[in-house]
């Protein structure tokens, strides 16, 4: 689900974040200032992590150098890491927090490794209140802030 303009229900649910703020996100609705408010709720926080999707080829570059040895000596994490750059399927794109893929990182890469912290640094990234009320990718407009606080 993404934020739909033309849902009535998202429209309502808009209008109550924007006049309860049950975030305390300091939106402003009385003033007028739809962009300010667009920007507050569509703005990243480390506050809102969401998993993060991420190339395949992303993934293959986290991985230090220096651990390849290991992986190349061993034809099961081989095989794992593998199926982890295979799990992009035809989107091109690996969910980096889904537990079977942090499974397999942790089968084939030692804890101390340099690809491990690099891989755990992709597994989520900020997100936007948008994205927490309505899913990944939601964005509001200006034009929606409008519809939802005055109909317009």
């Amino acid at each position: 689900m993404s934020f739909n303009i033309n849902n009535p229900t998202h429209i309502s649910e808009l209008n109550t974040e924007l006049t309860t703020d049950p975030q305390t996100l300091a939106y402003t609705p009385s003033d007028g200032d739809d962009a300010a408010d667009a920007g507050i709720i569509n703005l990243p926080r480390v506050s809102i992590q969401r998993d993060n999707f991420v190339r395949a080829f992303d993934i293959s570059e986290a991985v230090d150098p220096a651990d390849w040895p290991t992986v190349n000596s061993d034809q099961f994490k081989r095989d794992l890491w593998r199926d982890v750059l295979l799990s992009a399927g035809s989107q091109g794109l690996i969910n980096a927090n889904a537990n079977n893929i942090k499974a397999k990182v942790l089968v084939v890469f030692a804890a101390a490794s340099a690809t491990r912290a690099n891989l755990l640094a992709l597994q989520t990234r900020d997100g936007s209140r948008a994205e927490m009320l309505w899913g990944d990718g939601s964005f509001v407009t200006v034009a929606a802030i409008a519809i939802a606080l005055r109909g317009a």
